[in-house]
Formats: C-alpha cells, sequence, structure tokens
C-alpha cells in the first residue's frame, strides 16, 4: 500500500484493556467493505468525540466545519467522529440519524466508542440493564421509548 496514505491510530480503552483499531482500511481502496474515496494526504482533519446524545451540539459542529472550510474543497479534508454517539444527551436517536447520512461537508469516517459497545451488550444480555443505566443508558433508552429503570 502506498505510503501516501494517511493512516489514523484510535485507541481504545475497553474494560481497562487497550485495543488498538487500525483504520488503515478506511483508506484503502482494496480493503473489504470498502466504499468511498482514498484520502491522500488530508489536509484538513476534523475529530470530534463525546457527542453523548446532544444533536444540538452537533448540528453547531457540522456548521462550524463547513464555515472553517469556507469556499475551500471538503475534496482533501476528513471528518472523523470517535464514538459516544449515545447516552447522556436525550437525543441520541437524532444524533444516529444525523450521522448516519454524513452531514459533514467532507469525507467521513464514524467509529464505535464503548457507550456503543456497552449497548450492544445490553441487547445480548439485559442483565447488564443497572450498569449501562449508571453511564448514562438511561437517557438513550427513554430516547428509544424504552424503560430499564427496573
Amino acid at each position: 500500500m502506498s505510503s501516501r496514505f494517511r493512516y489514523l491510530i484510535y485507541l481504545d480503552r475497553v474494560n481497562g484493556g487497550q485495543n488498538w483499531t487500525d483504520l488503515r482500511h478506511c483508506a484503502a481502496p482494496t480493503a473489504p467493505g470498502f466504499r468511498g474515496t482514498p484520502l491522500l494526504e488530508p489536509r484538513r482533519l476534523y475529530v470530534i468525540g463525546d457527542i453523548h446524545g446532544r444533536a444540538d451540539l452537533l448540528d453547531r459542529l457540522i456548521d462550524r466545519i463547513a464555515n472553517d472550510l469556507g469556499g475551500a474543497s471538503a475534496r482533501d479534508c476528513l471528518t472523523v467522529t470517535v464514538g459516544d454517539y449515545i447516552d447522556r444527551g436525550p437525543a441520541a436517536p437524532a444524533v444516529l440519524d444525523r450521522l448516519a447520512g454524513n452531514p459533514f461537508p467532507t469525507e467521513y469516517v464514524a467509529l464505535k466508542g464503548n457507550h456503543e459497545a456497552f449497548l450492544e451488550t445490553f441487547i445480548v444480555d439485559p442483565q447488564v440493564a443497572g450498569d449501562w443505566r449508571m453511564y448514562g443508558g438511561r437517557e438513550t433508552s427513554y430516547a428509544y421509548g424504552v424503560d430499564v429503570a427496573s
């Protein structure tokens, strides 16, 4: 693979360990599941973390990125969201709906955070509901009409 590709490495701390996710597949057009155009040495990189169900703040960031670009081409820019889209805030469904359609004026890579992983665990094993609630899952469950209070 060409050294001209820019690689991102994401460190995710899960269960006290360190799991590195190599995002080379995001820039490698031959990788399985690749969708999009390879990004060669982006001139601008926007990294967003911890949205936590705040669609209002996400909308502001989308606008700020568009304003920052001004009239410049977004062709060589990349926005990366580093997870934690849900929990704590009141609008997790709105956040996920916006991000699913790439609201950014740039290429876009979305990474899964520990809150999304916890939701997946809850779906498979509802016995963890108490723990998930404690870490902000109550707001997400209410936003989807699910009561995990008991």
